[in-house]
C-alpha cells in the first residue's frame, strides 16, 4: 500500500504518461506539486541541530543540498 496521497498520485501520473495519456511536460508539472512542504527553522534552531549532530555549518549544509553565508 502507498505511503502517501502524493506517491499515489505520481504512480497514477506516471501510468498515465505511459499509456500515452498525458505528456512528458504534464507529467513534469504534475509531479512537482507532490514536492514535499518546505520547513523554515530559525537561526537558533538551525545551531540547536548543528551541535546535535555535531556538524559544522558548511557540513550541515552539504547533507541538506543548501547554502550558507559566512
Amino acid at each position: 500500500m502507498r505511503n502517501t496521497i502524493a506517491e499515489s498520485i505520481t504512480s497514477t501520473v506516471n501510468d498515465l504518461n505511459r499509456s500515452g495519456v498525458i505528456d512528458e511536460i504534464t507529467m513534469k508539472n504534475i509531479q512537482s506539486l507532490c514536492l514535499p512542504e518546505v520547513k523554515e527553522y530559525t537561526p537558533q534552531k538551525i545551531v540547536s541541530i548543528r551541535k546535535k549532530l555535531k556538524l559544522s555549518q558548511a557540513a550541515l549544509a552539504s547533507k541538506q543540498i543548501i547554502s550558507f553565508v559566512r
